[in-house]
Parts: structure tokens; sequence; C-alpha cells
């Protein structure tokens, strides 16, 4: 009769983006790592403990590879830019907000056509660079290329305020622009490689886990080990599946979850 033994599941990880393929692998090795750390010495494998090894310092090149890739010198110029264009726009809405509360008649008509156009774009703060710095330097465009638009930032007192945050967004973008055109160049090759050695060693070390959990004479001895592992894979799958759908909606990680 066939023993009824838990596997782990096929699961590609290189279908997962950087940031996925680090915060699994990292999960991943942490289970091992547990599991090898509460295990009596006597009775740990030395074939898993030597690609647990292995694994570890692929995982190491993976996350200092990552960390390149996700650091410039460039970065602390934009976050100065990205936090200046976020007060401007902030102040504005704030103007926009007192005019139509205690503003003359002109005042209020020409602030709320400032706060139809603000709300025709809603530009969000301290987002995605690239996709709010578009729709800010949009929103300049309009406010700034319309002569009924212009006389009424003027009339709220807004015009100089918005032609700096203009200015502002465009040199943010630009350094966001040769950032990205830097990273290109230095840090794809190191995390591709990276990326590639890691999942050979993910493939390796499921390899080894399964064939264990067949052969160990104890059939419980791996099961808490691979369930874990399973769920990890699972949750993971459906949010590689959100990402190609386009949805935004995130569930709690397995730790999260309720039982």
């Amino acid at each position: 009769m066939l023993k009824d033994i838990k596997l782990v599941e096929t699961f590609n990880i290189s279908t997962l983006i950087n940031a996925l393929i680090v915060a699994y692998t990292d999960r991943f090795y942490k289970r091992l790592a547990k599991w090898w750390v509460d295990t009596p010495e006597a009775e740990r494998p030395a074939k898993l403990t030597a690609q647990l090894n292995v694994f570890a310092e692929a995982y190491e090149q993976l996350d200092q590879a990552y960390l390149l890739s996700s650091k410039s010198a460039l970065t602390e110029r934009i976050k100065e830019k990205d936090q200046r264009r976020d007060d401007l726009l902030t102040s504005l809405r704030e103007i926009i907000t007192i005019k139509l509360r205690i503003g003359t008649a002109e005042e209020k008509e020409a602030a709320l056509l400032i706060k139809d156009i603000d709300a025709r774009y809603a530009v969000k703060q301290r987002d995605r660079y690239e996709e709010e710095g578009l729709k800010m330097a949009q929103m300049c465009s309009d406010l700034i290329g319309s002569m009924k638009n212009t006389k009424a930032l003027q009339a709220i007192g807004a015009k100089e305020l918005v032609q700096e945050m203009q200015t502002v967004n465009t040199e943010c973008r630009e350094l966001v622009t040769l950032r990205n055109s830097e990273r290109s160049q230095q840090d794809k090759g190191q995390m591709q490689a990276a990326r590639d050695r890691m999942v050979e060693e993910y493939r390796l070390m499921v390899l080894i886990l399964n064939a264990l959990a067949l052969t160990d004479a104890d059939e419980q001895r791996y099961e808490p080990l691979v369930r874990e592992l399973n769920e990890d894979i699972r949750y993971y799958r459906k949010v590689v599946l959100q990402k190609k759908e386009g949805k935004d909606d995130e569930d709690p990680e397995p730790d999260q979850q309720q039982a």
C-alpha cells in the first residue's frame, strides 16, 4: 500500500518579480532553518544541511543584488524633490480650501475651477514616482497653459506656487529617468545572475526535501514543515496571479491568515 506522504508542491519561483522572489526565498529559508534548529542534531540529514548552507549563500547574493538595484546616488535627491512637490501640492489644496470657505466671490469661483482640475488628475502624494509625476506634469501644464486657468491661479494667489511645482516635478521626473537608466545598465546582469542561482538552489532544495520525506522511516518527520511551505507557495501563487490580472487587493500573508 502506497504511503500518503505530503510533498512540497511545484512552484516556479522564476515567475516572481524581484521583490517577491526575495521575500519568498527569505521566508522559505527561515522555515527550513527553524526546522533544522528544532531537529535534534543526530536526526539532521547531512545532504539537507549541506544544501541549506548553499541556499543561504545564494539568498545572501540575491538579497545584496536586490539592495544594490534598489539604491542609487540619485535616490536621496529624488526623495527631496518628491517631498517638495508633495508639499507644494498640499499648499495648493489648502489655498483652495481656504478661498472656498472665506474668499471673495471671484476667489471662490477661481478656487472651484482649480479644485475641479485638481480632482480630474487626482495626483496621489508619496506614491509611484513615474505615474504620479506624469499626472502632475499634465495638471501643471493644464493650469499654466490656459489663460483662463492662469487667471484663476492669480486670483487665489497660487500662480508662482504652481510654476514652482511644475519645475520641481520636471526635475524629479528627470532624476527618476536617469536613475532607472543607471540601474538598467549596472544592476540588470548582477540581479539576473543572482536570480538564476537562487532558482536552481531552490529547485535542488525542494528535490532533496521531497526525497527525504519519501524515504524517512518516520512518515511524520517532515509533514509540518511541508505543510507550512505549501501554504506559502499557495499564497505566493495567488499574489502572482493577482499581479498578472491587475488586482490591487492584498490577502494577509500565510502567518496572518485565520485557521
